[in-house]
């Protein structure tokens, strides 16, 4: 009896795509780097995709499993990840080595979101062009100059805590803590005095609040 092509073919197919997927589970042990052993297909973020774990329920449990190392190895469906536990390890990974390890899990398209190509989801020679010309605004001149700014928004944080503490008004913490933010946002950022807490329905609140809305739906 003959095997019909098309049957081979399936076959073949099958055989070659498990191959791959077991090379890519593989890639530490290649390495001689201890790993969380990876589900099939899932890697590690099982839980992720049954919606059962947050991701940082999934890199609490790996580190767990990691107990131990300085460092470990886990998988992101099929894509290895480095998980690092020792904290001179981590140290040097964001004060001096940071430049050749700086591409983010999350993915971003400028051309659907212009607002998803920043410093915090950029990769590659974007990400490093995107730097330079952010980092002259944080040198430590600029902070320092930016300091009496943050005091001035501090003094006006205080004062409204105190206002309110005397009336025994009832805050909401959150809503606070975004006025003092947004205060020094528009301070440093752009050189505009909106004081959210003495005008709550300030022009620039109100418009950094539809943004963050657009962001978390």
């Amino acid at each position: 009896m003959e095997i019909p092509l098309w049957v081979l073919v399936l076959i073949i197919l099958i055989t070659v795509i498990y191959i791959y997927i077991k090379h890519c589970y593989n890639h530490w042990k290649r390495k001689d780097i201890k790993y969380v052993e990876p589900h099939f297909l899932t890697g590690n973020c099982k839980g992720i995709l049954l919606t059962s774990e947050t991701m940082g329920d999934v890199y609490e449990h790996c580190y767990k499993q990691l107990n131990g190392e300085k460092y470990g190895g886990i998988y992101l469906m099929l894509k290895p990840q480095l998980l690092l536990r020792d904290p001179e390890i981590i140290k040097s990974f964001l004060l001096k080595d940071f430049e050749y390890f700086h591409d983010h899990a999350m993915l971003s398209d400028e051309k659907i979101d212009p607002l998803s190509g920043n410093l915090f989801m950029l990769t590659g020679h974007k990400w490093k062009n995107m730097r330079v010309l952010l980092s002259p605004t944080f040198t430590s001149g600029k902070m320092k100059l930016m300091f009496e700014t943050f005091e001035e928004c501090a003094v006006e944080l205080r004062d409204y805590l105190k206002e309110s503490a005397e009336i025994e008004d009832i805050l909401e913490i959150q809503d606070v803590m975004a006025r003092y933010t947004t205060n020094i946002i528009a301070s440093c950022a752009f050189g505009i005095q909106c004081d959210c807490f003495k005008n709550p329905e300030a022009k620039f609140r109100k418009w950094g609040t539809k943004f963050l809305e657009q962001i978390w739906k």
